[in-house]
């Protein structure tokens, strides 16, 4: 459809006098249409004496032909090619080869050369590039960008990352306004690492057509490379602003969008996906999901992870991950009942599930601090309990029989295993509070005192102003004890 301005294939232009036909290509043709109405038999070289008159003629009907601009039919804007282009239909090069290609060689030279891609892509490599290699050989000629990307392709086989990369550059210089090949230049230096020139080629191909889809996400790609994450956020939105019915480009936005913790805009985007169709049961669709979920948990926004949760477990009920963090942002809504039923759902799935146990021991000990019945307290403790023999190392079920024996009035008990809690889980902060309380409780802040002055030693930076100003206030109230 595009001979000309995608392959420098020389356009065919013709004239009918009487029985002849004359076609004007640098293989000229001439038919005689009512001996020869299929035009199989070119005359050219036997009739080239009537052919230069029908040469001559058709010049002088195209100069004659020629009318104003307003009655002309309508060229190509360079807007129109630049559209034409970011859709993939055509790419233009200003730098053609000198002589335009006749079409049957072009045509003869493009299904040769999509054969050799057809064993490419059947992984035939060495047949593919003897067939490549005969291509050239019998048109050492040609210049088109087919043979250039199946060259690169063929380099890249082999492992010739640089002789493939150097196969583009050339192509490039020969045809320098070629998107499509420059795209895959671009794309292969970020492949190689080669960031700051993958970088620069896109801005090139952005600055001459701001419509490239592709150049828009590699550039994105090539920001979340270099840790530039408003940058990629701002190429991706440009990218799913020009194809809005791309779903890819979507769900990497989302993606990008919760690395900078932009979760509202990234739900958004997540809802909107999966009003798509059967897109929602994808595990694609479902990990996005499972992410956001769990980012909104970290940030204690239960109340947004709650309807992504119950999303996952429409496609997936047998989920227990699913079940245990739903379990967890109703227990951190203190809405106890629902936390309770989603963490047993869990031990149905895996009886054997030793953090769900701790969850468990977790929600009836908040049952009993609610109401104070000793059964809540009792359960509690066997849930702990439980939960340890299944998994010695886990510092969290440590951490809940120690407030369990705290609330029994078992303070030696507690101390000993708030003490493992932070020994096997160091990142549990709330547990350096607790063991300070209890051994202040106890009589003994300097050993209270330790533990805060460990707890700041390993998390202060990342506490809050607020948080630091109320962990140096314990630690000079423990300190002012000492000295009484």
């Amino acid at each position: 459809m595009f001979g000309q301005e995608e392959n420098n294939w020389a356009p065919p232009i013709g004239i009918i006098d009487d029985n002849l036909k004359f076609i004007s290509l640098p293989e000229p043709e001439l038919y005689d249409l009512k001996n020869d109405a299929n035009e199989k038999n070119n005359l050219f070289e036997k009739q080239r004496k009537i052919a230069a008159n029908m040469k001559k003629g058709l010049e002088q009907f195209r100069r004659n032909a020629r009318v104003s601009p307003s009655t002309s039919k309508r060229k190509l804007s360079q807007s129109d090619l630049r559209n034409l282009e970011s859709l993939g239909y055509i790419s233009s090069f200003s730098n053609r080869a000198a002589q335009m290609m006749d079409p049957k060689q072009g045509i003869k030279v493009y299904a040769q050369v999509e054969e050799v891609k057809n064993l490419f892509n059947q992984k035939r490599y060495k047949l593919a590039e003897e067939k490549f290699n005969q291509i050239i050989s019998q048109n050492p000629e040609v210049e088109i960008p087919s043979i250039y990307q199946m060259a690169f392709q063929i380099e890249k086989s082999k492992g010739n990352t640089k002789a493939a990369i150097n196969t583009l550059q050339k192509a490039i210089t020969t045809f320098p306004d070629h998107e499509a090949l420059k795209i895959r230049l671009a794309r292969e230096l970020f492949n190689t690492g080669k960031l700051s020139e993958s970088e620069e080629l896109c801005r090139q191909i952005l600055e001459r057509n701001d419509q490239m889809t592709h150049a828009h996400i590699l550039l994105g790609n090539v920001n979340l490379r270099l840790n530039k994450i408003s940058e990629a956020l701002k190429n991706y939105e440009r990218a799913a602003n020009l194809e809005p019915q791309n779903m890819m480009i979507k769900i990497n936005y989302a993606s990008i969008l919760m690395k900078n913790n932009e979760l509202r805009k990234s739900l958004d985007l997540v809802n909107e996906l999966g009003n798509r169709g059967n897109f929602i049961n994808t595990s694609m669709y479902q990990g996005m999901i499972s992410e956001l979920s769990n980012r909104f948990l970290a940030n204690g926004e239960m109340k947004e992870a709650i309807p992504l949760l119950n999303k996952m477990l429409e496609s997936d009920p047998e989920n227990p991950e699913a079940w245990l963090n739903l379990g967890s942002a109703y227990f951190g809504l203190n809405q106890l009942d629902p936390a309770l039923e989603s963490f047993q759902k869990v031990l149905e799935i895996n009886k054997n599930h030793a953090l769900v146990h701790s969850n468990i021991g977790l929600v009836y000990l908040s049952r009993y601090q609610a109401d104070k019945k000793e059964k809540f307290l009792g359960q509690a403790l066997g849930y702990f309990e439980e939960a340890i023999r299944l998994s010695p190392g886990l510092g969290d079920a440590y951490h809940g029989r120690a407030l369990a024996k705290y609330s029994s009035g078992k303070n030696e008990e507690a101390v000993r295993d708030f003490a493992m809690a932070i020994e096997l889980s160091p990142e549990l902060i709330n547990a350096y509070f607790n063991i300070s309380d209890v051994l202040r409780k106890m009589g003994n802040p300097a050993r209270a005192l330790e533990y805060l002055s460990l707890c700041k030693k390993r998390f202060y930076d990342k506490f809050s102003a607020a948080d630091q100003e109320n962990l140096d206030k314990l630690i000079a109230a423990l300190k002012n004890e000492i000295k009484e």
